[in-house]
């Protein structure tokens, strides 16, 4: 099995080592185990579609809120939620759009 490196926060690492810790597993198992999962729930990297493709980039805020819930069908926030926690997914940050809009509202009801 090839050995990987890459880069991760310190904060992040201690915490990940203590979960897996109370997991009785080791760090190496358990980031298998997300990539395996992480590689099932995308399926074929040709396709490179689907609602997890969608999904993610709302998660990494690529994708706004409205937008995602037209085009997945879904009518509340709750269902979004289970459906992000059910790939395993962050909840998301505001796409720059969003930010900006957001931002701007704030300045108006502001005075500024």
């Amino acid at each position: 099995m090839p050995n990987v490196t890459f880069s991760i926060d310190e904060d992040l690492l201690r915490q990940s080592k203590m979960a897996a810790l109370q997991m009785d597993a080791s760090l190496n198992a358990v980031v298998r185990t997300l990539l395996d999962g992480f590689v099932k729930s995308v399926g074929s990297p040709k396709a490179n579609t689907g609602n997890y493709r969608k999904l993610l980039d709302f998660s990494l805020g690529r994708v706004p809120y409205r937008k995602l819930m037209s085009e997945l069908h879904i009518e509340s926030d709750e269902d979004l939620f289970l459906m992000m926690c059910s790939v395993g997914l962050p909840m998301p940050t505001l796409s720059k759009e969003e930010l900006e809009k957001t931002s701007q509202i704030f300045e108006s009801l502001s005075g500024g």
